[in-house]
């Protein structure tokens, strides 16, 4: 049981060291504004951003089905492939159909959820990493005249890893009281990729 609480909670931690971290920044120095914004703009986005939430929101669902060295360390890899996209963004270099490859991260990720699909680590890390690099490409792109990019990218971080362990929180309720609960939120999410796609 020991081991099962520190599992849930180790992101706690790490979440409330980066808010303080911001907070205090804010504070201490000159130009607090710029920090303060860019980080709290960078929390928004993915919050605020129904495609990016959702699609982190199935990621989440669909890790609790993996094998446990997968299971583990997908909310990292979720926001591992935030990271890589937006340094990407920010290095120059902006792939072609983002918008698509958004789109069809959550079609495809409902259906994974719906089906209960259990991947193969070598299959499933990659993909993880993959789906939000084109999310993280957007929060690049997007990222607001002004503000400092560091922080942009912590709050959007923080918001990733936030959605995808709140997403696996609800995920095991109904997972315990009926497994179906769970394929009928992967109808969900993907009946609204699909509208996603024809929009």
């Amino acid at each position: 049981m020991a081991r099962r609480m520190k599992g849930r909670v180790g992101v706690w931690p790490v979440v409330g060291s980066v808010l303080l971290l911001a907070s205090g920044g804010a504070i201490a120095h000159p130009g607090h504004e710029v920090v303060a914004g860019g980080f709290w703009s960078g929390l928004a986005h993915p919050l605020l951003g129904l495609d990016h939430m959702v699609a982190m929101m199935a990621i989440g669902v669909w890790s609790l089905n993996q094998r446990p060295a997968c299971r583990s360390v997908i909310p990292w890899l979720a926001a591992f492939g935030m990271l890589l996209g937006a340094v990407v963004a920010w290095g120059g270099l902006l792939l072609p159909g983002i918008e698509f490859g958004i789109v069809m991260s959550v079609l495809l990720m409902g259906m994974l959820v719906t089906t209960l699909f259990k991947a193969p680590t070598v299959l499933g890390a990659p993909m993880v990493v993959l789906f939000l690099f084109f999310h993280g490409q957007a929060h690049g792109a997007e990222m607001p005249a002004g503000m400092a990019p560091l922080m942009y990218l912590a709050g959007f971080i923080v918001a990733t890893l936030f959605i995808t362990y709140m997403a696996r929180w609800v995920g095991q309720r109904l997972m315990s009281r009926d497994k179906r609960l769970v394929q009928l939120l992967g109808i969900l999410i993907t009946t609204g990729g699909a509208f996603l796609t024809l929009s």
